[in-house]
């Protein structure tokens, strides 16, 4: 597990987390990587093939563009930022099962999940079924690039020109 620890409620649940994998004899499977530094965490998104993101109500969701520009298969949490402006998910979910003749399978960039048994199906499906999600890959690769630092003053520079020309500045 890679991530970062924000305050102490952070590395509270980093601890209880560690517990648990020491409680289910999983220590020599599970690593704990907290507040590594960027060049670790993008080695690690690298030799990765799916990113697990399951915080409630994040406001964005920073590293599930991250997941998405490293080419990995994002399973995120299917609220605020991730579910509003990130993932494109074109799965049914809610007790249905994943299939990737749905509706608009083709512009996927993920699955979004909101329950421990939503989040296994995800996962179920991801790696029962790796030569079918190249297209996802590609999908979530291009779907990143619309937050990219060029992407943002491009269009900041854009609207910052239409209103200048509006006379509203």
């Amino acid at each position: 597990m890679v991530g970062g620890c924000r305050n102490a409620e952070d590395a509270a649940r980093v601890q209880e987390l560690k517990k648990i994998a020491e409680d289910i004899d999983l220590t020599r499977s599970v690593m704990f990587l907290v507040n590594a530094p960027y060049e670790t965490v993008q080695q690690y998104l690298a030799s990765s093939s799916v990113g697990l993101h399951t915080m409630r109500d994040e406001h964005f969701g920073i590293s599930v563009v991250e997941f998405l520009a490293a080419g990995l298969i994002a399973v995120a949490n299917d609220s605020a930022g991730p579910k509003q402006d990130i993932v494109v998910p074109a799965f049914p979910r809610g007790g249905k099962k994943y299939r990737m003749e749905a509706e608009g399978a083709e512009k996927a960039t993920g699955f979004l999940a909101g329950t421990i048994d939503e989040y296994v199906e995800a996962l179920q499906f991801i790696f029962s079924h790796e030569e079918q999600l190249e297209g996802i890959r590609a999908n979530g690769r291009e779907r990143s690039k619309m937050f990219s630092t060029e992407k943002f003053v491009k269009t900041f520079k854009e609207k910052l020109i239409a209103m200048l020309n509006w006379g509203v500045c």
